[in-house]
């Protein structure tokens, strides 16, 4: 395999990924607007991702074969970025 193809299989594989996490956390929102989850629900969420740590996102990552780990580490990024009243809302 060339080093052109290698790149070409690379960068198509990074842009999967990017298109399967957004999807992810688009579907996400959509059920959680389908079944109308309230600020108490969403609020339990990011207490259970801030207590959980990076071990959860581990965990979830072998379970779910890597798009669920990467949801919930999104998830911390978002929480010690903007703190967890935006990530509640």
């Amino acid at each position: 395999m060339s080093n052109v193809s290698r790149r070409g299989v690379q960068t198509l594989a990074l842009a999967a990924g990017g298109l399967g996490l957004v999807a992810a956390s688009l579907s996400v929102m959509y059920i959680a607007g389908l079944f109308g989850l309230s600020t108490a629900f969403a609020s339990q969420i990011v207490a259970a991702v801030s207590v959980g740590g990076w071990v959860l996102a581990v965990v979830m990552a072998a379970i779910s074969g890597g798009i669920a780990g990467v949801v919930v580490a999104t998830a911390r990024w978002a929480i010690t970025q903007w703190g967890k009243a935006a990530a509640v809302a």
